[in-house]
């Protein structure tokens, strides 16, 4: 049951840095839902948008059925299934950031 937890919010995973902070991957995967990109406040798909300076990804995208997708939103779209099988790794608790940490010989 806990290992259902580590790939949750605010923890971070591989996936996050391409698709922000996802809720819910195990339960979408069991539940055969697909991850689709959706256009931002502004009306702009991601890629089009200048994301300077900003987090590049916070709620872009979402999990939905099969029969909610749109044709040409299929190339945008990702089953849950196969993000878990791409899950590499997940941090728990205290947040470390290991981009800022020095190596010394």
């Amino acid at each position: 049951e806990s290992l259902k937890t580590f790939p949750q919010p605010p923890n971070r995973t591989n996936l996050t840095a391409t698709y922000g902070p996802i809720s819910d991957l195990l339960i979408a995967a069991k539940n055969q839902k697909i991850l689709v990109e959706v256009e931002s406040s502004s009306g702009k798909p991601r890629d089009e948008q200048n994301n300077v300076g900003e987090n590049a990804h916070p709620g872009k995208f979402k999990f939905v059925d099969d029969s909610e997708i749109q044709k040409e939103e299929r190339p945008k779209s990702t089953m849950a299934a196969a993000l878990v099988r791409k899950l590499r790794w997940s941090t728990l608790g205290l947040q470390f950031d290991w981009s800022k940490v020095c190596m010394y010989n």
